[in-house]
């Protein structure tokens, strides 16, 4: 049953010495034992619609406190960098303005350069936050010690089918 599976598993973390609950759609929820620093890095696509829907999307809907934003950019025009300052002011976020042709991996490094935070999350500008506790959710993941990245699982805005299901390595 149901309940058994749940006691079987919460047997099995405390001989682990790792806390964790069940959610409502029972997935385990990790307990955060401290409150790091999260750095979110954001690629900037020049489109000041869609970063500003992924900038409000986290600043409303997200429960865990402790996080920096850095957005990169690769080269947008003057006009652009006027706007994405603007963002900057509504949002608090860090503009970090490098002229180079685009490649995701060199422009994630130069981020990670920027970045405070121990742990870094890699969020394309196009993705809307829609659960509160979704930096808790893999945070809590992320700080297991056998554990070297994760993923959240992605659904597609018009028709909420998955589009990736999220990793766990």
């Amino acid at each position: 049953s149901g309940s058994e599976f749940q006691r079987i598993k919460l047997e099995a973390l405390q001989r682990r010495n790792l806390a964790a609950t069940f959610s409502q759609e029972d997935t385990l929820l990790y307990h955060l034992k401290e409150n790091p620093l999260v750095s979110i890095l954001i690629k900037y696509s020049k489109n000041q619609d869609i970063i500003k829907k992924c900038l409000e999307s986290i600043k409303n809907n997200t429960s865990y406190s402790n996080y920096e934003i850095l957005v990169i950019d690769n080269g947008s025009s003057g006009e652009n960098r006027l706007r994405i300052n603007e963002l900057t002011k509504q949002f608090g976020f860090r503009h970090l303005y490098r002229m180079m042709e685009f490649n995701f991996s060199a422009m994630c490094n130069y981020g990670v350069e920027h970045a405070n935070g121990k742990y870094l999350l890699l969020l394309n500008d196009d993705c809307e936050i829609v659960q509160s506790d979704w930096l808790e959710r893999l945070l809590g993941q992320a700080m297991l010690p056998h554990i070297g990245a994760v993923g959240a699982k992605l659904l597609y805005p018009e028709n909420h089918l998955i589009q990736h299901a999220g990793v766990t390595n």
